[in-house]
């Protein structure tokens, strides 16, 4: 090694090399952080469930041929271990005579051999005319026709609007039922 004059080491021709290559070899290893939700890895199996997809569109049909709910996702993927198929940023709609029913939720699920929907994160409820509830989990099962949780729920109309702690909606025969701790306000 060389001195310099005031006694700072000087850095040989092979020192700075070796610090370039250690630099370029490192810029090579680099990885990118993974983005959330489901992946594919190289050799194009997912990392969650069998199947994934994005930007989904889910139709499920009754026995007689008639469209009984359209759902979309951001995202979702089928797990066989929970026979599950699970949806991020879901919307789903039933279509009816007197308008549709809307459900909206951050995430659900649609079990495999019920067709149930659980809901789950901010769900909302649509109802015609202009009915809406907020609660924070849910369960449509599509073959009763009930929309039901156990959990504390706000129905609105307007200006007026109930609290209550479960629900059971009943889409065929139109009815909200509120379990228990209801309060109301109605605005004439």
């Amino acid at each position: 090694m060389r001195v310099r004059a005031f006694g700072t080491p000087a850095f040989a021709p092979g020192t700075l090399l070796a610090v370039l290559l250690l630099i370029g070899a490192l810029l090579l290893t680099w990885q990118e952080p993974e983005a959330p939700g489901p992946q594919l890895d190289w050799q194009g199996s997912t990392r969650r469930g069998d199947v994934a997809a994005e930007d989904v569109l889910l139709l499920q049909f009754r026995p007689d041929g008639q469209l009984d709910f359209r759902a979309t996702a951001t995202h979702a993927y089928h797990d066989p271990a929970q026979r599950a198929t699970f949806l991020y940023g879901l919307h789903l709609m039933r279509p009816q005579a007197q308008g549709p029913l809307t459900l909206q939720s951050r995430s659900g699920r649609v079990l495999d051999a019920s067709r149930v929907v659980d809901l789950y994160q901010d769900v909302r409820i649509d109802m015609a005319p202009d009915y809406r509830a907020l609660t924070q989990a849910l369960r449509y099962d599509p073959a009763a026709g009930l929309v039901s949780t156990g959990l504390p729920v706000r129905l609105l109309r307007g200006d007026d609007w109930m609290t209550g702690v479960g629900l059971r909606l009943s889409i065929p025969e139109r009815t909200a039922e509120l379990m228990s701790q209801v309060r109301a306000y109605y605005a004439p």
